[in-house]
């Protein structure tokens, strides 16, 4: 997760709604021992006081220096050892040494004896686990984070949010809606986001939100091809144009990497959708190869806009990413799926060109068709319904 300065506000408690945040300093005495290394030097307190500053100042690196001195020194006093601990983890987690940063978070869940120190970890853990996709973990996690009873309002929406996905990945999407819902609700009281850019959070909801409603639309088969074929197509894009509308509420987030995630879905619903229809095999009216052929050159010239969407938000997905310096592995999954997408759409196009007619001929073909279609579903509108007769 990258930590923007809004995040950092948030970690050092500067905004009386925030979480997670470091709690506040407590005075250490003067008499901490001095800590000489080749890089800094200092007594606790010092290099305590000077790795704070450093995160103010997002030097994720001479945080790392002062705070692992203490830390290395193997300070005996509790309070010394748990603080130094926690701004470790906070400079591991800037320096994306996310696994290191999770485990040192896990020692203050274990260790502190300060439960705001134990919170604040416990929340940090949950957005490491996101972007790790460690998804059982982060449903434990979040169960115990939920399991609290000093919960403000923004970590509550947070392990809701953390719960519901790990829940997702499972497969339990009842499970997960409720506890999206739940979340979404504190959202909407506290009118979280509203108008500018998603917390983290905020974000990691919207997402969750969307995953829920792609998992329904997409469970919508549109095998076989029946009468009540356009009524399931109809439904399957409409559950696709919701997830999308989650997916992009999800794109204003603050941090890179739910948006990053968030536009690969969408170039991936797009994507699948395009496949599944292309599978669809020639109807009975295909009575040769030449019909097979104009069958195949009608699916390609009615979806492949499904392609050209998806293509553009993937590539829009990457140059976002580029931007903001978001390294996570969705950025190449985007990437590939962009590649295969333009593939695919190059192999239709040079399939048609072996056909004994264009592209032109084809989109003709597809304006008798759905003139037909039309008319048929008009002529069935408008024939007399029978009525039955009494007895």
């Amino acid at each position: 997760m990258r930590i923007t300065p809004a995040l950092l506000l948030l970690v050092l408690g500067g905004c009386a709604a925030a979480a997670p945040r470091l709690p506040a300093r407590t005075s250490l005495g003067t008499t901490a021992p001095q800590i000489v290394t080749p890089d800094v030097d200092g007594t606790e307190e010092g290099l305590l006081a000077q790795g704070e500053k450093a995160l103010e100042a997002q030097d994720w690196a001479l945080a790392k220096r002062c705070f692992g001195a203490v830390v290395a020194a193997g300070p005996q006093r509790l309070r010394v050892r748990m603080r130094a601990t926690l701004g470790l983890a906070v400079a591991s987690e800037g320096l994306f040494e996310r696994e290191r940063a999770r485990d040192l978070y896990a020692i203050v869940v274990r260790d502190t004896d300060d439960p705001r120190e134990a919170r604040s970890a416990s929340v940090r853990t949950l957005g490491l686990l996101a972007y790790l996709e460690a998804w059982p973990e982060l449903g434990t996690a979040a169960a115990k984070l939920l399991d609290r009873t000093d919960l403000d309002p923004v970590d509550r929406m947070t392990g809701l949010g953390a719960r519901g996905l790990s829940r997702i990945e499972a497969g339990d999407v009842d499970g997960a809606q409720r506890d999206v819902q739940n979340g979404l609700d504190i959202v909407d009281e506290n009118r979280f986001g509203a108008g500018g850019r998603l917390p983290a959070p905020v974000a990691q909801l919207r997402f969750a939100a969307g995953e829920i409603r792609r998992l329904e639309a997409e469970r919508i088969s549109l095998f076989p091809v029946t009468e009540d074929f356009v009524v399931r197509i109809s439904a399957r894009c409409q559950g696709l144009l919701d997830a999308q509308g989650l997916y992009a509420d999800a794109m204003r987030a603050d941090d890179p990497h739910w948006i990053t995630m968030s536009g690969y879905r969408v170039g991936q619903m797009y994507r699948a959708l395009h496949r599944e229809l292309m599978n669809i095999p020639p109807d009975g009216r295909a009575k040769d190869e030449h019909q097979r052929q104009v069958f195949y050159g009608i699916m390609h010239m009615r979806y492949r806009a499904l392609l050209d969407k998806g293509i553009e938000m993937l590539r829009r997905t990457l140059v976002t990413a580029e931007r903001v310096g978001d390294t996570s592995p969705w950025v190449q999954r985007a990437k590939t799926d962009k590649d295969e997408m333009e593939l695919a759409l190059d192999e239709e196009k040079k399939t048609i060109a072996t056909f004994p007619f264009n592209e032109g001929e084809i989109e003709l073909a597809l304006v008798l068709l759905e003139k037909q279609d039309r008319a048929k579903r008009e002529k069935l509108a408008n024939t007399p319904k029978l009525q039955p007769q009494g007895h």
